[in-house]
């Protein structure tokens, strides 16, 4: 379990910025689309639907992304603990992780851009910044194994956490390219909402 812990801790590493737009957001008053997103979050009947030992944190990460709150540290919990479950138990939750969840957060800042609260530059900062701690690709376990192997990590953990999100692209849902996955998710919103920044966004 050391190793798990280990990997949670190199996933929050990469998370940087989600807790500064958590503090702001609570910092300002409610608007009518964060009403909206807040009475969303009461039910989570829109979450994806994950092996049962990753449920409840797969619901808790859906409900911050639906309410613009950053998931990134729920999920780094779900990967550090599929990386030392049985082999193949956390496919769906990775992809979960991965892809649904980040696409539902993106979809909820272009709500907000929509409503006028955000700005199509503020959906462009968001994107870029947090895109990338949001999906967590095998390559990316591949860095944390080679670190590992300099005395700067769990290799095995890190390896074993590739493993499982080729198994995941395997099983299809885009796991091996997540960044691409969710970009095309937004894709027909972020046209039809922010156009002139689009092609930036999404490429």
């Amino acid at each position: 379990m050391r190793g798990a812990g280990a990997l949670v801790v190199s996933l929050v590493a990469l998370s940087c910025g989600g807790s500064d737009d958590k503090a702001r957001e609570q910092a300002g008053s409610a608007g009518p689309t964060e009403r909206s997103a807040s009475r969303q979050a009461a039910d989570t009947s829109g979450a994806p639907q994950v092996e049962a030992a990753y449920q409840a944190r797969i619901d808790a990460a859906w409900r911050k992304a639906v309410v613009g709150e950053s998931p990134v540290t729920t999920c780094a919990a779900v990967k550090g603990r599929a990386v030392v479950g049985p082999p193949g138990s956390a496919t769906r939750a990775l992809v979960a992780c991965n892809i649904d969840i980040p696409a539902r957060y993106f979809l909820t800042v272009v709500d907000r851009v929509e409503a006028g609260e955000k700005s199509c530059q503020d959906l462009m900062m968001e994107v870029t910044t947090k895109l990338p701690a949001m999906t967590m690709s095998a390559d990316a376990f591949a860095e944390i194994a080679r670190k590992g192997d300099a005395g700067g990590g769990d290799a095995e953990t890190a390896r074993a956490g590739a493993v499982l999100l080729r198994q995941a692209a395997a099983a299809g849902g885009g796991a091996d390219d997540p960044r691409q996955a969710v970009k095309d998710r937004l894709r027909d919103r972020v046209t039809a909402v922010c156009p002139g920044e689009a092609g930036f966004i999404l490429r």
